[in-house]
């Protein structure tokens, strides 16, 4: 007996034979040629979704964003990535998302290295691996911020341990039922009755960490100063993040707020010099320390402090002492340096800074205290400012799958490069992105698989350039309804993780439609900030519900700024686009297709109105123009 399939329906599971490979590729090279041709200067980016071949069935891997091999996983496809793109970039295991309902963020493990192929962390030897211990104490932690606070040119006096607050747990403990131990509170949270135990099994008198008051000064000098607290100690704020996340801020002595020293992201337009060489950083670093300690030897003989010699040495207005009452204190430096043992690894807490210049003074220094100690470390808190001459890819956790921002590709060239390699590394992880349902049908992740189509640089990005672009792409997706079906996942219509925008209200349409309007015409001059996303998704719809992010058509476009700092719409994504993609090149050539809708675009006249249901085209003519099938 012989069994033949009838008909096979071509699918984006089914790998591609050489010859169809060959001809996308050929088309890629089209593509590409289109859009140097009309100076687009387009970069694509992706967020493909991974889940493990080994426990499918875990709820880590189909309904909650954490679990307890997630971040082991991501961890190793991270390294993979990491030794490929950036062996000398900065290994940096930050805050993610945070959602509703979730009592801390998300984890975050990001990957930065230069533009210019310098590097950002010389030795990778001393980053630590969360699957080792290296015996890290308070004790290691004061030392360590010692050394750091010597190549920066301040003072080591500067350095101060930080503690659980004592009042607040011992409250906690006076409220305790009186049948329960304080070891095991038998509280209903378990993230709380973690928390007690930890906190009085090491004791409210030992130190949680050590801190490094650190920033710069008007000079560009790098300062501290001592912290004064009304309990003579520093209490953090009660909780299970890292310390520089606990510290008393609003504890600190009072100021203006004329004299408050904010951190403010920079400009994202401005232009941008070269970074200096890391060996010119380290020469800079070390020259300082000669001159700090100079300068303090010359203090001590003289016995005097003045403000001169203080804001030569770093040690800004020490002599000023502890601020009288109603006296403003802008000499304090509040930002803060933190270093925190926990389970026998050393994590440092990075402070925000306002450039990326001073961050990669303080990675300098950081890297050389670690070297000093001969001990790895793991670096966490605030990231290097948004900046073009840094690039960055991400793994975080979501809902059910472990989730890969991919650093964006500026060719298709690099785009097949760089998503044959993730879906190798995937594969060594023993992750893969396929599914099974209940009656064996094959299935997406369940992750949004988005990529984004943007520009290199806010002034680079075509939708900054040429915000009736975005209008125009937006209102030809719209109108050929079968470009959306071709994006869907499982589900379609309004209830769906992707809804088109007539799906939804059905005022919608209207003011997209005003919105459009509003638009500058081709070739007319506008500002970045006026190009904002012109419709938003329905208030009581929660998936990926930010306000700043408002969404077009979950299927369609996504005018995206980061929920971060504040920046104009510079990106477009598409969703589920390669939601059912198993093997690369179908995950590429799907991925591909938003970049001949908008060299199409570019040729094409001013937006149409939008059609409303019935009165909609359903072709795909912009596709099968494009080659493809």
């Amino acid at each position: 007996m012989e069994i033949t399939r009838v008909h096979e329906a071509p699918r984006v599971t089914k790998p591609y034979t050489e010859a169809q490979w060959s001809a996308i590729e050929a088309l890629g090279h089209r593509i590409d040629e289109a859009l140097v041709a009309q100076d687009v200067r387009l970069t694509m980016g992706g967020e493909p979704t991974f889940v493990s071949v080994d426990d499918p069935d875990g709820d880590e891997w189909n309904t909650e964003a954490l679990g307890p091999t997630k971040r082991l996983l991501a961890a190793d496809v991270f390294d993979r990535l990491r030794d490929k793109y950036a062996p000398n970039g900065l290994t940096h295991f930050g805050q993610g998302k945070w959602y509703p309902g979730e009592q801390l963020p998300r984890w975050s493990l990001n990957c930065f290295w230069r533009e210019d192929g310098e590097p950002m962390w010389h030795n990778p030897a001393l980053l630590a691996s969360e699957k080792k211990q290296y015996g890290a104490t308070t004790e290691t932690a004061e030392r360590f911020l010692r050394a750091v606070a010597e190549h920066l040119g301040l003072a080591p006096r500067y350095v101060f341990p930080a503690f659980e607050d004592v009042y607040y747990y011992l409250w906690r403990e006076r409220n305790l039922p009186v049948n329960v131990d304080p070891f095991d509170a038998r509280l209903k949270d378990p993230l709380e009755r973690e928390r007690l135990r930890r906190v009085f099994d090491k004791g409210l008198d030992a130190a949680v960490g050590y801190v490094l008051p650190v920033g710069k000064n008007a000079a560009g000098q790098w300062e501290s100063s001592n912290w004064y607290m009304r309990t003579g100690r520093c209490h953090l704020v009660p909780g299970d993040s890292p310390v520089g996340y606990r510290l008393p801020i609003d504890s600190q002595p009072w100021v203006k707020a004329s004299d408050y020293p904010h951190v403010l992201p920079p400009d994202p337009m401005q232009p941008t010099i070269p970074l200096p060489a890391r060996a010119h950083i380290t020469a800079q670093l070390r020259a300082r320390r000669q001159s700090a300690a100079t300068g303090a030897t010359h203090a001590a003989d003289a016995a005097t402090t003045t403000g001169a010699a203080a804001m030569a040495t770093g040690q800004h207005h020490d002599g000023a002492g502890q601020p009288a009452h109603g006296q403003s204190a802008d000499w304090i430096t509040r930002l803060a340096m933190c270093a925190e043992p926990r389970d026998g690894r050393l994590y440092v807490f990075m402070p925000p800074t306002q450039c990326l210049e001073d961050y990669l003074e303080l990675l300098v220094a950081v890297e050389a205290a670690a070297g000093e100690l001969d001990l790895p470390v793991i670096l966490e808190g605030y990231e290097p400012p948004r900046d073009p001459r840094v690039t960055v890819f991400r793994v975080t956790p979501d809902p059910g799958v472990i989730e890969v921002n991919v650093h964006p590709a500026k060719s298709w060239d690099e785009l097949v490069d760089r998503s044959v390699h993730l879906y190798e590394a995937a594969r060594l992880s023993r992750l893969s992105t396929e599914k099974f349902m209940v009656d064996g049908r094959h299935t997406g992740t369940g992750g949004g698989n988005h990529f984004v189509l943007g520009g290199a640089t806010p002034a680079d990005s075509p939708f900054l350039r040429r915000p009736d672009l975005l209008a125009s792409l937006v209102a030809y997706w719209h109108n050929h309804p079968s470009l959306s079906y071709l994006f869907s996942g499982l589900f379609i219509g309004p209830s769906s993780q992707a809804p088109r925008v007539d799906e939804a209200r059905n005022d919608s349409l209207y003011e997209l439609e005003i919105a459009f309007r509003q638009m500058p015409d081709a070739g007319q001059n506008t500002m970045p900030w006026q190009v904002e996303p012109p419709a938003a998704q329905p208030a009581h719809r929660c998936h990926r519900q930010h306000p700043p992010r408002r969404v077009l058509h979950r299927q369609a476009v996504l005018a995206r700024r980061r929920h971060r700092p504040p920046r104009p719409a510079r990106t477009a994504r598409l969703r589920d686009a390669a939601t059912c993609a198993d093997e690369p090149r179908p995950a590429i050539a799907a991925a591909r297709t938003g970049c001949p809708l908008l060299a199409h675009t570019l040729q094409a006249r001013p937006p149409r109105p939008l059609g409303y249901r019935a009165a909609r085209p359903l072709h795909a003519a912009p596709l099968r123009g494009a080659g493809f099938p």
